[in-house]
């Protein structure tokens, strides 16, 4: 009994015994495989000159063939002879298949000088004695509904100069079974398995470390845009963001679904070994009594130490930044694991959190991510242990495979990923254009963590920043930032304007911030931190009318500072207009001492005006406050023009007024009406707990 490719006039072929379509096909099969004409009329041309897409058809079986392999019970795969299995032909630069690593979507193409068939079974699955898992606990799935098929594919290589009938005999007789660790070790080095399956595997997350985000930012859009081609700016491009810092997940949990795995054969005179991707799989046509979906233990949650995070953030550091500078950078950031313990812990369990449809947040991301989303990347070395690894991973159990001798996790797999989003630390690198050298730049500036598993890098020597307006307490900063996305163009740079406002527990300070976001259209709320996000860009369009601009921030005082204040009052009663500052201007001549006042202006009491005139020269501020920043919104020089950010800051000094409740008094509003006036609803991010 056996398997024969049915190739026309040249007759029906065996298969070579030592694949797995003929050693593995069970007794008593004695079936052909039919190609159509299309296929058979080309079966003397030699590969390389058949043209592309010639050969893309389906073939079927005489007889439905069935194989088994095997793990704690036997699996069986089986196809019906009226099943439309398929053919194609790949040459030199075509694509074979696609995934999404690290949120971009790549082909996977056939090398220069290598030409593929690609060979597609539609099987079904199904396990001796009714057993429900293939392996204990784990594994392929025995509930599923009959008639359900799975795919299983192969990308084979084969020679340019053989004939398709030589080819496909190569192809049939070299084509691998999956879930087996001895037949991927079999495949020949550049070829391909592809199959789906549904059923359990134990997973996790926390295998990985890093950042989550590395920025550059400044003063201006031109200092940040132009960050991006210096030389520390084009070595934070380049750096990748995370590293494997242990030997095994921190959180373990099952999953129960449809499963893709794509496994590539690496083999040459350098390396042993596959690299597997898992993936998602389509669940049409699949019905099940199990539940599917993840699972986690009774009680689960996430908990790290400082001492784990220090190790961990020195690790990954020196991994990006090789070197001293390196070093030094992952001291100071791992000197404050203290401090981020209870940011990093609370972020991870927002991954295990359940919303209200009862999946786990993690689950629900996995489910928005494209369905070729590449959840976890193996790379396995068979020289060193790895061939067992693979198996362990084929019998279900991803999380003590990773544990293993021989094997590597990817940092790009997606839920590592999604793990560092939330654990991970962001750091904002300022001052760029002033060093020419990592070296130089790490061992000059200053390193300050901002909450929020944030860190700014800053020269703090000569250079005025806004947070500096503040003193230690920085209760406010101001700055323009983008996110290096391992892009070596500066071409789509996003630019970004932040606006940062931290509470020092100061219950007016939260009330003021609660009305601040319900100007923005935000749910009032007090939290710690507040960050407002704006495409930097919008703010070049600001308006130069200086009445727009005194007249938008009165508008904002009503809002977020109301007028039942008896002083905001006065001020939104007689000095909300332009006209109404201008008569004060003018009686004031520049010496607002409360002595010169405009006639039949209240108050007329002295003490009311000095405090009345805190909100009118504060609007004056504001208009100053516009125009600068106009400016450094479309600066494109590259360097920051520093008469303009001189401007800036005197505008922002002018609205800082320490004998009020809170230094933030009139900057609240002020961003509400720059926000307002440049047409833009910010991205708000809210940060619980003391600023």
């Amino acid at each position: 009994m056996s398997l024969k490719l049915d190739l026309g006039n040249i007759g029906a072929v065996n298969l070579a015994s030592t694949g797995d379509l003929a050693k593995r096909l069970q007794p008593g099969i004695d079936t052909l495989v039919h190609f159509n004409p299309q296929v058979l009329n080309l079966l003397g041309t030699r590969i390389a000159d058949l043209p592309s897409g010639t050969v893309s058809s389906d073939f079927t079986f005489s007889a439905g063939p069935a194989w088994q392999v095997s793990q704690t019970v036997g699996i069986t795969l089986s196809v019906e002879p009226e099943a439309g299995c398929s053919l194609g032909f790949v040459k030199p630069g075509g694509t074979l298949f696609r995934l999404n690593v690290a949120n971009n979507d790549t082909p996977v193409t056939a090398g220069p000088g290598r030409y593929y068939l690609a060979i597609g079974l539609q099987c079904g699955l199904a396990l001796d004695a009714g057993a429900q898992w293939s392996n204990g606990s784990f594994g392929v799935s025995g509930d599923v509904s009959a008639g359900a098929r799975f795919r299983v594919a192969n990308y084979c290589e084969v020679s340019e100069t053989a004939t398709l009938a030589e080819a496909l005999v190569q192809a049939f007789s070299t084509f691998v079974l999956p879930l087996q660790a001895e037949s991927v070790a079999a495949m020949p080095d550049g070829n391909y398995i592809d199959f789906e399956f549904f059923g359990k595997l134990s997973l996790g997350f926390g295998a990985t470390y890093g950042f989550s985000g590395l920025f550059l930012a400044g003063r201006s859009n031109g200092e940040v845009s132009a960050s991006f081609t210096s030389p520390i700016g084009q070595g934070l491009v380049s750096a990748q963001p995370s590293y494997q810092v242990g030997a095994g997940f921190k959180v373990q949990y099952d999953h129960k679904g449809a499963f893709r795995v794509v496994a590539g054969r690496n083999k040459d005179s350098a390396q042993d070994g596959a690299v597997l991707y898992l993936l998602r799989g389509e669940t049409r046509n699949i019905s099940t009594t199990e539940t599917l979906g993840i699972t986690l233990g009774a009680g689960a949650k996430f908990q790290t130490d400082a001492s784990t995070l220090a190790g961990e953030i020195q690790q990954a550091v020196g991994a990006a930044f090789p070197g001293p500078s390196g070093a030094k950078l992952g001291a100071s950031l791992s000197g404050n694991a203290n401090s981020l313990v209870g940011a990093v812990n609370n972020g991870v369990n927002a991954l295990l959190a359940r919303l209200d449809g009862q999946k786990i947040t993690l689950e629900a991301l996995q489910s928005q991510s494209a369905a070729n989303a590449a959840l976890f990347i193996y790379r396995f070395d068979f020289r060193n242990g790895g061939l067992a690894a693979y198996d362990c991973a084929m019998r279900g159990d991803y999380a003590r495979a990773v544990t293993m001798p021989g094997v590597a996790l990817d940092p790009k797999s997606l839920v590592e990923q999604l793990y560092v989003q939330k654990a991970g630390l962001n750091v904002q690198f300022f001052d760029l254009l002033k060093y020419h050298d990592v070296e130089s730049y790490i061992q000059r500036t200053d390193i300050s963590y901002a909450g929020d598993r944030t860190f700014q890098v800053r020269d703090t020597r000569g250079v005025k920043a806004v947070s500096g307006l503040f003193g230690k307490e920085r209760e406010a900063d101001l700055y323009f930032i983008a996110e290096s996305r391992q892009a070596a163009a500066v071409s789509g740079v996003d630019v970004r304007l932040h606006a940062v406002f931290r509470e020092q527990d100061n219950e007016d300070a939260s009330t003021e911030t609660s009305r601040m976001l319900a100007a923005l259209g935000q749910a009032p709320a007090k939290p710690g931190r507040v960050t407002l996000d704006a495409d930097a860009v919008r703010f070049s369009g600001l308006t130069s009318d200086r009445a727009a601009a005194y007249e938008g921030f009165a508008r904002a005082v009503r809002d977020v500072i109301g007028p039942a204040n008896s002083v905001a009052d006065v001020f939104l009663a007689s000095f909300a207009r332009y006209a109404d500052w201008v008569e004060f201007d003018r009686a004031t001549d520049g010496n607002p001492n409360g002595d010169r006042w405009p006639a039949n202006y209240p108050p007329s009491d002295r003490g009311q005006r000095l405090l009345v005139q805190t909100y009118i020269l504060s609007g004056q501020h504001f208009m100053d406050f516009c125009a600068g920043l106009k400016h450094l919104a479309s600066d494109a020089s590259g360097v920051t023009d520093e008469k303009q950010y001189e401007r800036l800051l005197a505008a922002i000094d002018g609205m800082i007024h320490r004998d009020f409740a809170f230094p933030t008094y009139f900057l609240k509003p002020a961003m509400v009406a720059v926000m307002r006036l440049a047409g833009v609803a910010p991205a708000i991010t809210l940060t619980a707990g003391k600023g």
